[in-house]
This record gives structure tokens, C-alpha cells and sequence, in this order.
């Protein structure tokens, strides 16, 4: 049995009132987030386990930003893309290259992002640059301590930096959670 049959079968089954709503809550959360894209970092360390959970931090990850399909999306390691479904985010893999996932999201008009990360960036100065005319709110998923160079990114491009810990099965809903803070949907 595949692992989506398992999911399937372990998930109980929506009434169409119920899917309809999911659909449409799906959408609004997209459109809220028209102009404020999701900037996931997919570096190698994105392959450390949850704690309390067989889950790694990418699987968090993807597993969020399903709820948020529509919406524009960027990951990044040693080079940025723009990806079209949270699938696409890959495996991680390489570096953490902020610097050229902020000029990527620029040079496509955006002027407000969510970074989700858990690490430091390759190349401080060259993030803080690059970073100049966005605003960036930052999602910390990473181990502590905390990076100080995040906290220093959300403060100089007034953005908010809020901290997450990863913890047990229900890590992708609290991150799925702090993202809709993020974007001001109380839903």
C-alpha cells in the first residue's frame, strides 16, 4: 500500500459541504497571499528530523504549504525557484542562498514575503543587501539557538520574526497556523 492510500484510508472521510468549505478556505488563505509569497528554504539541513515525530523538517514543510496551493511560492538552496506546487519543493539539498532568493522574488514585483527557514544564510552581508525594499516576515523552524542574523533581517525590513518549534505530528499545522498569522487570516 502506497503512503497516499495509507493517508487517505487513515483520514476520515469529508462530507461535500465540508470539502466545499476546504476548497474555498484553500482559496482565500491563496488570495490572501497574492502579494505576500511563501520564500521556502529547502537547503540540505531541511533534512533533520522533527523531534517527537518521523517526520523531517521538509515533510513539515511541504505538508503546510499544501494548504496554501495558488499562491505564489519560491524555494531556495544554492539557487532559487519559483515552484507552482508545494511537490515541486523537492528534496533538500545545498546551501542556504537567501541573498539570490530575495533578487528572485524582486524581480517579480513582490515587496512583501514569508521566509520559512532554519538556518543561516551562505552570505549574511549579501542576504541584508539583497534584502533591501522587501519586507520580510520570518518563520524560524530551526533548532536553538535561535540565528541572531534572523531576528536582525525582520527588524531592519519591518517585518515580524516569530519562532517555531518543531515538535511531534502536529508540527505542520502549528507552522500552517503561524503562517496565516502571518498573512492576517484569523480563520
Amino acid at each position: 500500500m502506497t503512503d497516499i492510500t495509507k493517508k487517505q484510508e487513515s483520514q476520515p472521510q469529508l462530507s461535500l459541504k465540508d470539502k466545499i468549505q476546504t476548497l474555498k478556505d484553500r482559496v482565500h488563505r491563496a488570495k490572501l497571499l497574492t502579494n505576500k509569497p511563501l520564500v521556502c528554504d529547502v537547503s540540505g539541513s531541511m533534512d533533520a528530523y522533527v523531534e517527537d515525530s518521523n517526520l523531517r523538517a521538509i515533510d513539515v514543510l511541504r505538508e503546510c504549504v499544501e494548504n496554501f496551493e495558488g499562491a505564489p511560492m519560491y524555494a531556495f538552496h544554492s539557487f532559487p525557484e519559483r515552484i507552482y506546487h508545494s511537490s515541486k519543493l523537492g528534496e533538500p539539498r545545498g546551501g542556504t542562498e537567501m541573498a539570490s532568493a530575495f533578487d528572485l522574488v524582486k524581480k517579480d514585483s513582490f515587496k512583501e514575503i514569508i521566509l520559512i527557514t532554519d538556518g543561516q544564510p551562505n552570505n549574511e552581508s549579501a542576504a541584508l543587501k539583497s534584502a533591501r525594499g522587501l519586507k520580510i516576515d520570518i518563520i524560524y523552524i530551526g533548532p536553538p539557538p535561535t540565528p541572531t542574523f534572523l531576528e536582525k533581517l525582520a527588524k531592519v525590513t519591518g517585518g515580524k520574526f516569530e519562532k517555531l518549534s518543531l515538535i511531534g505530528p502536529a508540527a505542520s499545522k502549528s507552522l500552517e497556523d503561524k503562517v496565516r498569522l502571518l498573512i492576517g487570516d484569523g480563520s
